[in-house]
């Protein structure tokens, strides 16, 4: 598979950005520098540091995109409690 990047997309001053590789995907919202990404076999979100990660339930690149574009339309922006909740649970 050739390395495929997405062109940003802006919302509500929020930008996201994903890349697929022959290892999986990630993706990238800033400026909150919240990363999620599967290259590791399970679909897990960066929060605050690189090694601190939480497992998510989804693990499709489209589904946790339109997850994460409508959380930022409803909230205005990223509500980490709310987008936890979301992703986590």
């Amino acid at each position: 598979m050739k390395n495929k990047n997405s062109s940003p997309l802006v919302r509500q001053g929020r930008t996201i950005s994903w890349r697929r590789s022959k290892k999986g995907w990630s993706m990238i919202i800033m400026p909150d520098s919240i990363r999620i990404d599967n290259n590791h076999g399970y679909c897990h979100i960066h929060l605050e540091y690189k090694k601190n990660y939480q497992n998510i339930k989804e693990n499709s690149l489209e589904a946790i995109y339109s997850m994460i574009t409508d959380h930022i339309e409803i909230n205005k922006g990223i509500n980490l409690d709310e987008l936890k909740k979301e992703l986590i649970n």
